[in-house]
């Protein structure tokens, strides 16, 4: 169902998402940081040069933040939408984390039209489900794979949350 379980499955020893291995922050340490976005939270991209698989890790503003932006990427997949795996993660000094695994070749899509707009549409459920209001907000969120499939990149203003950590206010809700 896309919820974290205690398995663990090779080559990390971190959760288990949907049959998906992610990395610890120990695992983390041992690939190569490599340059990419990182959005306006404080975030590093991974390359395990053994698996070829990239990481994306970003600091959760709160527990709760984080706590909601894992269980967001949940609900998007449960729902059949296209959605990272993603997990929470300490560090060393006992900070919570979101790691998540980079699904290759997206596009910005910030204005989709045809059979993409048609899925926008389905997939629109789910955000107003989710209380997520930045979901096209310039097209970072939402991205198209080769086929046309859209996925949900960032889930970090899923629930009570804004996507900078903050509270959502009643008049957004």
């Amino acid at each position: 169902l896309g919820v974290p379980s205690t398995r663990s499955a090779s080559p990390y020893s971190g959760p288990v998402v949907s049959g998906v291995s992610l990395p610890t922050w120990d695992d983390l340490n041992k690939m190569r940081r490599i340059p990419g976005p990182t959005g306006l939270n404080e975030g590093y991209w991974f390359e395990d040069d053994s698996t070829g698989r990239i990481f994306f890790a970003k600091r959760g503003r709160s527990d709760g933040h984080a706590e909601a932006e894992v269980a967001g990427a949940a609900v998007y997949r449960v729902a059949g939408a296209g959605v990272p795996h993603k997990a929470i993660i300490k560090n060393e000094a006992g900070e919570t984390w979101v790691v998540s695994e980079k699904i290759d070749n997206l596009q910005n899509t910030s204005n989709p039209t045809g059979r993409i707009r048609a899925q926008a549409k389905q997939d629109m459920g789910i955000d107003m489900l989710l209380q997520v209001r930045d979901a096209w907000s310039g097209g970072s969120n939402k991205m198209v794979d080769p086929i046309g499939v859209i996925h949900t990149v960032d889930t970090g203003g899923a629930g009570p949350y804004r996507a900078q950590g903050g509270a959502k206010t009643p008049e957004f809700s």
